[in-house]
């Protein structure tokens, strides 16, 4: 069920069975690297189902991704995340527990897996919901991984950092049982809810930086891009990102073909554009048009 994965939910419902997905764009070279998915009828009120996942490398062992989702159709949208085991922070975010219920509503007790649940929007799978309406515009979740595997090397401390750039109706986390029929699982996993409403033909872009770290940081801060475009560029992501070493990013993705004026003086006309700066020194630079 796609409440306990990583996608999008468009309009409360379980994604199709069946449907046509579509590669738009991949780009597997260099330092950055990216790919562009759709599926606009994998939801039966979707008429945009879009990914952009970005690969940017930091040094040889590290990097971090920029993942843009475009949907449209439908008046409301999550975005469901889950770390990886461990303990879930959100500085900044000032959740409210729920009393009872699961994320599905205070009087939706618990579900497992049954005959029906493929019809279901999955929601009672998350319990112990924390709910925050009008979160800030910018914010982090950082999960802390626990070594329930005995994997990690001594003195190792990773976390999962997800660098949150989208204007949100609702924030929430919760927990979900994993398959208990399989040794090693944890009894539980933390989940983050995006979530975004509106009128019935909402358009939501959700910007998220995921940042792997081990112990310490290496992303300074975040923020996103004012930008000028025309409408027929359709939805545009554009985000700057400071490291610790003095690196500042600049990751621009247009929907469609375009002219995009960005508020720091970069200009990109394409569907794709990377400029790596330090100082007034360009180390890198990427623009791909279609």
């Amino acid at each position: 069920n796609c409440a306990s994965h990583n996608v999008a939910i468009v309009g409360d419902e379980n994604q199709r069975r069946s449907y046509t997905g579509h590669l738009l764009a991949f780009e597997p070279e260099g330092m950055v690297r990216f790919m562009t998915v759709s599926s606009d009828d994998a939801y039966s009120q979707s008429k945009t189902y879009c990914r952009t996942p970005v690969m940017v490398d930091i040094d040889e062992r590290r990097s971090y991704v920029i993942d843009i989702v475009r949907v449209r159709g439908s008046s409301v949208h999550h975005l469901m995340w889950h770390g990886p085991p461990g303990t879930l922070s959100m500085p900044n975010v000032k959740l409210v527990p729920q009393p009872r219920g699961t994320f599905a509503g205070e009087d939706v007790p618990p579900e497992h897996l049954e005959k029906d649940w493929p019809l279901k929007p999955g929601y009672s799978f998350l319990q112990q919901a924390k709910r925050c309406a009008n979160p800030p515009h910018v914010f982090y979740a950082d999960y802390k991984a626990q070594d329930i595997r005995s994997r990690f090397k001594p003195g190792d401390e990773p976390h999962l950092r997800i660098h949150c750039l989208t204007p949100l109706s609702e924030v929430a986390a919760a927990v979900g049982e994993p398959p208990q029929n399989k040794a090693g699982n944890p009894r539980w996993l933390n989940f983050v809810i995006q979530t975004r409403t509106g009128d019935n033909d909402l358009e939501s872009l959700f910007i998220n930086v995921l940042e792997p770290y081990d112990k310490e940081p290496f992303i300074k801060s975040v923020r996103p891009l004012r930008v000028t475009a025309s409408e027929s560029a359709g939805m545009v992501a554009a985000v700057e990102v400071v490291l610790t070493d003095g690196r500042v990013d600049t990751v621009v993705s247009v929907e469609k073909s375009a002219r995009v004026d960005v508020e720091n003086g970069m200009e990109v006309e394409g569907t794709f554009g990377f400029v790596a700066r330090r100082g007034t020194q360009v180390e890198f630079a990427k623009l791909c048009g279609r």
